[in-house]
């Protein structure tokens, strides 16, 4: 596990960020975004650079509600799942449209998933042909992937999110990806590698 966590560093540390759509400026999430607001903001001030994944097809798409505000929904593409090395890097593209809130409020990447938990903690790939799970890779409270409110967007603007995991141990073609517990599953995920 040890050398999946320092392959995970080195994999995350070359990771450019995630633009929201509402930034005049391009913001990134940081490599092992953590859910220490002071840490996060300190390391993304360092990591600036643009997003190389705006226009990048989408393999696989859902809209999903959110369970206490059903007007409230987001589209949320797979643009692609990765293997690099012995991580597993997961891309999305997250698209709100949220009755809830107006055309020049943006929308943060922890009000999509849940507000309450950092996005990491509510993804996870399953491996049905073997009956495996994988889950973000997390060292302590660090989580290789996007913060919470690293990105944001307005209605109908698209923003980016990444989360890294260990690399299959098996030789598979496909994962689901659960987004949540309460979202329906994005089944037969395609993995490159």
């Amino acid at each position: 596990m040890r050398r999946t966590t320092v392959t995970a560093l080195a994999v995350a540390a070359l990771l450019t960020g995630c633009t929201g759509g509402t930034s005049s400026e391009p913001a990134t999430t940081p490599a092992g975004a953590t859910s220490d607001a002071t840490d996060m903001a300190e390391e993304t001030e360092a990591t600036q650079t643009s997003d190389p994944r705006e226009g990048e097809p989408v393999v696989a798409q859902q809209v999903v509600p959110d369970v206490e505000r059903p007007d409230d929904t987001a589209t949320v593409g797979v643009q692609s799942l990765t293997v690099e090395g012995e991580t597993m890097v997961l891309r999305l593209v997250v698209t709100p449209d949220f009755a809830s809130v107006g055309d020049s409020e943006a929308v943060p990447l922890g009000e999509v998933f849940n507000p309450s938990l950092f996005f990491g903690v509510s993804l996870r790939l399953i491996d049905r042909e073997n009956l495996k799970e994988y889950s973000v890779i997390s060292e302590g409270n660090r989580w290789w992937a996007t913060g919470q409110r690293d990105v944001e967007a307005l209605r109908g603007e698209p923003m980016y999110a990444y989360a890294v995991f260990a690399a299959p141990e098996d030789d598979i073609e496909v994962v689901d990806v659960v987004l949540r517990e309460d979202y329906p599953v994005l089944p037969d995920v395609p993995i490159t590698r």
